[in-house]
């Protein structure tokens, strides 16, 4: 839109509208591009610009800061016209009466400004299907402008994890790795595991899937001759299954070892599933199972 200096109450004299296309084909960057580029061409052929600098309001930083530093990079095809705009809108001024500068200002989106809300109705019009005249706008924007390169990346991207999402909902592990991070594509696992060491993800991956190192699993893998707790048979002759859970929690064996568990994770010191959603807890676990010398070799 287009306001004469000093006219912003009276309304824009004004106005053009261009729809680029869907939220799929072209990014909001590329918009407030072609919003400055139309800036520029409703300029043209002005009677109304003086020697005063030329402003061109926006409330996309992103934009801003690109027009300033240029070069090579997605979009960069957008920000060269404009410059070329810009550059031939003084050129071809009145001598007399050619401004100094264009100068591109932030203005803060959603304030109450005048301009800016209009620019916002205008721009649902647009978003519409309600643009301009060919013939009105600048000559690069009568055609289809090429398909925004980083949309169509995050759109092969997320095509690429649908189907990845799809093959692992048919896979035999899937079952399996649920019990490790139900949350495909484990970002959070992930995320866990870059501040363990090897032998420490080994562990807790070993918990998560029922396979650590215990009486019980031993046993059912052939490799101890017993299923139940030593310690517990030893002590009381209490003939009670070595489970994780009986391990970790209720083997009284460990009461010692298990005080700074309770100390640090209170009320979440006894479930393995809140334990080991954090960081910081599952380093508090594996200090306990270290105390305990409870790791078996098969």
């Amino acid at each position: 839109m287009y306001y004469p200096r000093g006219n912003l109450i009276d309304g824009p004299s004004r106005i053009l509208r261009h729809r680029l296309g869907t939220d799929k084909e072209y990014s909001v960057w590329d918009a407030e591009a072609v919003g400055g580029l139309m800036a520029l061409w409703l300029l043209r052929g002005s009677n109304r610009i003086s020697r005063l600098p030329i402003s061109i309001y926006s409330d996309s930083q992103a934009f801003i800061k690109s027009v300033g530093n240029q070069r090579a990079k997605l979009g960069y095809h957008l920000m060269e016209h404009f410059t070329q705009q810009g550059e031939s809108l003084l050129a071809h001024a009145d001598p007399t009466r050619r401004p100094e500068r264009i100068m591109l200002q932030w203005i803060a989106a959603h304030e109450n400004v005048k301009g800016n809300k209009r620019a916002d109705e205008e721009a649902k019009r647009a978003a519409a299907g309600l643009s301009s005249p060919a013939e009105h706008l600048p000559h690069y924007l009568r055609s289809p402008l090429p398909l925004s390169a980083g949309i169509m990346k995050m759109q092969y991207m997320y095509q690429l994890k649908n189907d990845w999402k799809d093959k692992w909902a048919l896979s035999p592990r899937k079952a399996h790795f649920d019990k490790v991070d139900p949350d495909f594509p484990f970002n959070k696992f992930r995320k866990i595991q870059e501040d363990l060491s090897h032998s420490q993800s080994s562990l807790i991956i070993q918990l998560q899937t029922n396979h650590f190192s215990i009486n019980a699993y031993l046993h059912k893998i052939g490799k101890s001759n017993t299923k139940r707790c030593e310690s517990c048979y030893r002590v009381r002759s209490d003939k009670i299954t070595e489970t994780i859970t009986h391990f970790l929690f209720e083997c009284q064996s460990y009461n010692y070892e298990r005080h700074n568990l309770d100390r640090i994770l209170g009320a979440r010191s006894r479930n393995l599933k809140a334990i080991l959603a954090k960081k910081n807890h599952i380093k508090t676990l594996l200090c306990y199972i270290g105390k305990t010398g409870g790791v078996k070799r098969p």
